[in-house]
């Protein structure tokens, strides 16, 4: 698997996913929503406080740690082999959960990856081709 798609999934829990949760974070009415200043752009800052967001969506207990069964769960089937890499990868501390900060921390690369003209926004078109790969 590409390096970028693992990342993409591992750090958005979106590329080739089909799950609710994953499609709540993607889906176009969210990606609006995400767009704070309503100009039809999507910043970096915007998408990652958007992909900050979900953290509270994964962590269905409210325990304030996502446990790995629980990340689990927001991947789909053809995915559970990268969300088990993607777990330990997220889990620095190594206690078994990953805390806001460690899903934070990860470092994101769907955006860059999405900004297929480098200007730093998502436009329309690029968030179409992010959404389309889920």
């Amino acid at each position: 698997m590409k390096p970028f798609l693992f990342c993409i999934a591992a750090g958005l829990m979106l590329v080739g996913l089909v799950p609710a949760a994953s499609a709540q974070l993607l889906d176009p009415a969210s990606l609006a929503q995400a767009d704070t200043n309503g100009d039809g752009l999507l910043t970096e800052a915007e998408f990652l406080k958007h992909r900050s967001s979900y953290f509270a969506v994964m962590d269905k207990d409210a325990s304030g740690g996502a446990s790995e069964a629980e990340f689990n769960e927001s991947f789909g089937a053809r995915s559970k082999r990268m969300a088990a890499r993607a777990f330990r990868e997220m889990d620095k501390t190594g206690d078994g959960l990953i805390g806001a900060s460690e899903w934070d921390a990860y470092p994101p690369k769907a955006f860059q990856h999405a900004d297929r003209n480098g200007d730093g926004q998502l436009d329309q078109s690029e968030m179409s081709r992010l959404n389309a790969r889920r």
